[in-house]
């Protein structure tokens, strides 16, 4: 989708940090990534920045804690798992075979989940690990149900202040 329309919101934070937990809620509501766009002064020198080590890192940081996290639960369940089917199918050595390969298997495959999970983001997310300045969250709606889910999203997220766009031309086109 192309970043335009009349449908849309615009929440302002008072820095990139707070901005990136909005675009995070966005996204965990199910708000596509390519509908989403920062803006504001840090916003903008990070994107024109040739040296992007620090933003790197902050995005590293999130993927590597993901995988971590999402790794060590998929070995305790896959290891439940296999502890179950062990003890159901199994003897004693077969159930210390399938403990091991169920935790092998759980961790595996929810180290790779949880360290991907984020890779549909919004292209504006690594700007937003930028230190200071005012930041502009907007976004570019399809629809007023998208608008309405993304107003419920927001509000835990504390922004200095949002405004509905649909509503906001609606109102300006009634009093012209």
């Amino acid at each position: 989708m192309q970043r335009q329309g009349s449908k849309g919101l615009v929440a302002v934070y008072p820095g990139p940090e707070e901005a990136r937990r909005g675009l995070d809620a966005l996204e965990a509501a199910g708000i596509e990534g390519s509908h989403i766009a920062l803006s504001g002064n840090e916003v903008a020198r990070a994107a024109a920045k040739g040296n992007t080590t620090d933003r790197d890192a902050g995005v590293l940081k999130g993927v590597v804690s993901r995988t971590v996290i999402w790794g060590l639960a998929g070995v305790v369940g896959g290891g439940l798992v296999g502890l179950l089917l062990g003890l159901a199918f199994f003897g004693f050595t077969g159930t210390i075979a399938a403990v091991l390969s169920g935790a092998l298997a759980g961790g595996s495959f929810s180290a790779v989940m949880g360290g991907t999970s984020r890779l549909d983001m919004s292209e504006d997310w690594e700007l937003a690990h930028e230190r200071d300045g005012k930041t502009v969250l907007r976004l570019y709606a399809e629809s007023d149900e998208e608008v309405r889910v993304a107003e419920r999203a927001l509000r835990g997220t504390e922004p200095v202040r949002v405004i509905d766009l649909t509503e906001a031309q609606q109102n300006s086109r009634r009093s012209a």
